[in-house]
């Protein structure tokens, strides 16, 4: 039993994988014939048009149904339409359009490869059900309450698919986020730990060291810059999506106080959809922190070498590694980092406080 727990593998093994789970399911370029695309792409295009017109209907019924305003309405319109926009993004966009930023990734991370460091399968595994766990757990509080939602015709049905489907999409891409981050501090932390002992080399040893650091050093550059270009808008999506759904089941938890306060258990539920984007959005940030954590990492043992014997390539290492030093980007309208969360917190504060005063006085 103990052994099993042990058991290892490369973290560009688990990394494969996860790509090739994401074959259709991801925004990555579909391999194979012209045949095989063609299929995809019809079948995709006529279950979202189907799903869409499905959606629309089920909104306009709910918001009906819950006599909603007109800001109340333009929020919960947002909401979806961010979704709807992902989900177009990640199965055709990216699929089609992101072609050769996706190839140029992908080459870099094999590049990678001879860096891999070994994974605790059991640990990793841990992990993926917890991700599970907290995705599908108000996925399926809400489909056995129903929220809002009649489940006994066949378009609500579909619309739940549709977003399930669709924020199963974006949790893919966290995953996905999650174990390139993994990746990427681990070949800082692998450089780091190879400056280190570049001190008691010979000097071919310490050219051929230098050398190997400095390509590394440019991959990971190249691979974030990828990451930025073709993943970017998901990230942007998701705290958009966070922020949207927080603020949606606010408003409606207010407009059910005063009207029927028996749905109060039922929207409930749906916070547990807008904790587990938010949960998400946590991870992306912290995973992307990591990253920026690594690299400083190295440049302060890059500084410390060439202050304490004047290591001539120490210093040309903090020059380039400053130079590209790893800058996570949410489709370039902000980075991704920790300073993000207080901003992020403290906006989604003051416009939930401000729902609050426009709705308290007729609560």
């Amino acid at each position: 039993m103990f052994e099993i727990c042990r058991v290892l593998k490369s973290d560009i093994q688990i990394f494969k994988f996860i790509i090739k789970i994401g074959k259709y399911w991801g925004p990555f370029p579909i391999k194979g014939n012209i045949v095989a695309k063609i299929c995809y792409f019809v079948t995709a295009l006529v279950f979202s048009i189907i799903s869409v017109m499905s959606l629309v209907f089920e909104f306009k019924r709910s918001t009906s149904f819950l006599n909603l305003g007109v800001a109340d309405i333009f929020i919960f319109f947002c909401n979806w339409t961010t979704v709807f926009i992902h989900h177009l993004y990640c199965t055709y966009y990216g699929k089609y359009f992101n072609r050769n930023s996706w190839n140029r990734f992908f080459h870099n991370m094999s590049t990678l490869d001879k860096f891999s460091t070994d994974r605790n399968l059991a640990l990793y595994l841990i992990k993926i059900i917890c991700f599970l766990a907290i995705f599908f757990c108000s996925s399926g509080a809400i489909m056995k309450t129903g929220g809002f939602l009649d489940l006994t015709h066949w378009y609500s049905k579909l619309a739940y698919v549709f977003w399930t489907l669709s924020s199963s999409q974006l949790f893919y891409l966290v995953v996905f986020w999650w174990e390139t981050c993994n990746i990427l501090s681990s070949r800082y932390a692998y450089i780091n730990n190879a400056r280190k002992k570049i001190v008691s080399e010979d000097t071919v040893e310490q050219q051929k060291s230098i050398k190997e650091i400095t390509s590394v050093i440019v991959t990971l550059h190249k691979t974030v810059k990828c990451m930025n270009k073709t993943a970017g808008f998901f990230i942007l999506a998701l705290l958009g999506m966070s922020f949207l759904a927080l603020l949606s089941c606010f408003n409606l938890f207010l407009v059910i106080w005063k009207y029927d306060d028996t749905l109060i258990f039922q929207i409930l539920w749906c916070f547990l959809s807008c904790i587990s984007c938010i949960v998400f959005s946590i991870i992306v940030i912290m995973s992307c922190e990591k990253v920026e954590k690594k690299a400083a990492e190295f440049i302060q043992t890059c500084v410390y070498i060439h202050a304490t014997t004047g290591d001539e390539h120490a210093a040309t290492l903090v020059n380039l590694a400053k130079e590209l030093r790893p800058k996570f980007s949410a489709a370039g309208f902000f980075d991704i980092n920790q300073r993000l969360l207080p901003i992020f917190f403290s906006n989604l504060s003051t416009y939930l406080i401000i729902i609050l005063q426009f709705k308290i006085s007729s609560l």
